[in-house]
């Protein structure tokens, strides 16, 4: 496997960090016959923009499972038949109109405890029936994606009623009633600038948690977090020098939602 040395700079601006870390995580996963399991997870879908055409020919370039987190109030016409084109692309739900209902100075949430139960489960089923009535069965995973990764713990138990087959959010997953698969790698620095996270911090993150897979300690999916609407070119930069180097690595292995949710056949293991 090819270490990247620190300060490459790549054609579309973005200087590679150092990826010894990482390369040293999948050294030990190797050694210890542990094979961690990625996934990839897009969020915010709603049209047909030049936005998600640089994330559909990023997933087709490495022939990567992608679950893309559609808003269902927020869904135009176009994004249907563009999916219909793809393969290996499945359909989550993402929440209803991607809207905050947290008070002011409170972090944002749509299906966070700041409405009654009734009106969460109302809204959540309505995205899931939507999205059901556009998508073909086997595109759609029936995964509630709770915009901004926040969601009102009455409500969790409550999602199977209304047809759901599971949960994501971010994070390391807590112990839940519902079948839950986390996102845990985010590259967008949302408070600094909306641009790149230091790329030693995301790097540093991302072999921490292969290693807490090869010491025991979480048999979670590692989650890459992405949002195609509003990543620049370094951000994207960053991906795309990420996916090329784990694709490298023969210790890991790129699972799509089908298959972590176990909820339509034909899983998509690359």
């Amino acid at each position: 496997m090819r270490v990247f040395a620190s300060s490459k700079t790549c054609g579309n601006g973005f200087t590679m960090s150092d990826f010894s870390p990482l390369h040293e995580a999948l050294k030990k996963a190797a050694d210890n016959g542990i094979s961690p399991v990625f996934w990839w997870r897009d969020d915010d879908a709603v049209a047909e923009t030049s936005a998600l055409e640089r994330l559909l020919t990023t997933q087709r370039r490495f022939s990567l499972p992608l679950a893309m987190a559609v808003v269902p109030a927020k869904m135009e016409t176009s994004l249907e038949p563009r999916l219909r084109q793809e393969q290996g692309v499945s359909i989550l739900v993402h929440g209803c109109s991607h809207t905050n209902h947290a008070a002011a100075g409170v972090k944002k949430a749509e299906f966070g405890p700041h409405r009654s139960l009734d009106i969460l489960l109302s809204e959540a089923g309505f995205g899931l029936n939507l999205l059901s009535s556009v998508f073909a069965r086997e595109t759609l995973v029936p995964v509630f994606v709770p915009p901004w990764n926040r969601i009102g713990e009455t409500l969790i138990p409550r999602l199977p009623e209304i047809g759901y087959a599971g949960l994501s959010t971010f994070g390391n997953r807590p112990q839940s009633p519902l079948m839950q698969v986390n996102t845990h790698l985010d590259p967008i620095a949302w408070h600094q600038g909306r641009s790149l996270v230091a790329p030693d911090m995301l790097i540093n993150k991302l072999s921490e948690l292969i290693l807490q897979r090869v010491r025991g300690e979480s048999d979670e999916p590692i989650g890459i977090l992405t949002h195609h609407l509003v990543q620049d070119d370094i951000v994207w930069g960053f991906c795309e020098n990420l996916f090329e180097y784990l694709l490298r690595s023969e210790a890991i292995r790129f699972a799509g939602a089908d298959c972590l949710f176990q909820s339509v056949p034909n899983a998509t293991i690359v």
